[in-house]
């Protein structure tokens, strides 16, 4: 799938960036990524604890920003607690790197945003199977390098973070047609005659597109529903969202799809 492959690109490009500019960051301070292409500008931190993060914008793009892990976890994603400062923890599912290495946020614009506001985090991770890691992150300094990658990106830099993060009455002004249910059921459901459900979450673009999306929960398991469910919720797109009358394209979207063969 599509964001499959960007986020495969996204880690070839976060890992050639920590490379280097590995030893050279202080610890806790954004400074620009060295090399970048001519489209992306990008900022890395590094905390005293190893952990290193990129924000990348690529003209065009949502910001993206990835963080290193000490212990790599062998699954496709994990759910995760992000604690910002003082507020209360906001429990969410984030996608892993092949290797298990390298976490994608989410909503990249909002843990950015609390840094250059001099906020610390607090990321619990609880995998499937295995124990459970916590990392504190203290606020960096210099938030000038990440205020404009953000700026560059399109994104607000203020604190608190517009409303609007997570969507439940969407305006969609694209919908998945038979034809898209024919072309993705799952061959074996197909042929087989078995209906199924599924849960994915999403993330919208700035212009409506539906992204990114990650598999919650599929029945029956083992069948593709969430696979395919997550192909096709990229068929949808809705009006492009603004908050304070810029565009915004950090909301998450939780969609069950159904899928019968009647």
């Amino acid at each position: 799938m599509k964001a499959l492959a960007f986020a495969r690109s996204l880690w070839v490009f976060t890992a050639a960036a920590l490379s280097s500019v590995a030893g050279t960051v202080h610890a806790q301070t954004w400074a620009p990524v060295a090399d970048a292409p001519r489209n992306v500008v990008a900022a890395s931190a590094e905390w005293p604890s190893g952990v290193q993060m990129i924000a990348r914008c690529t003209r065009g793009r949502n910001l993206d920003v990835v963080m290193t892990l000490g212990q790599p976890v062998a699954q496709p994603h994990v759910a995760v607690d992000v604690t910002l400062g003082d507020t209360e923890p906001n429990g969410q599912r984030w996608r892993l790197s092949e290797d298990g290495a390298v976490l994608f946020a989410r909503q990249p614009g909002r843990l950015s945003s609390s840094f250059v506001n001099g906020r610390s985090a607090v990321i619990s991770l609880t995998p499937d199977e295995g124990p459970r890691h916590r990392y504190e992150l203290g606020a960096p300094s210099n938030p000038a390098v990440l205020a404009q990658v953000l700026s560059d990106c399109g994104q607000s830099t203020a604190w608190p973070p517009p409303d609007g993060s997570v969507l439940t009455n969407p305006d969609w002004i694209r919908r998945p047609t038979r034809l898209d249910f024919a072309r993705l059921y799952p061959s074996f459901a197909a042929e087989n005659g078995i209906d199924g459900e599924a849960l994915v979450q999403c993330r919208v673009a700035v212009n409506g597109r539906v992204e990114d999306c990650i598999i919650l929960s599929e029945s029956p398991e083992g069948h593709g529903f969430g696979a395919a469910s997550a192909a096709l919720a990229q068929e949808f797109r809705m009006t492009p969202l603004t908050v304070d009358d810029r565009p915004y394209g950090e909301a998450l979207i939780q969609m069950p799809i159904n899928w019968r063969m009647r």
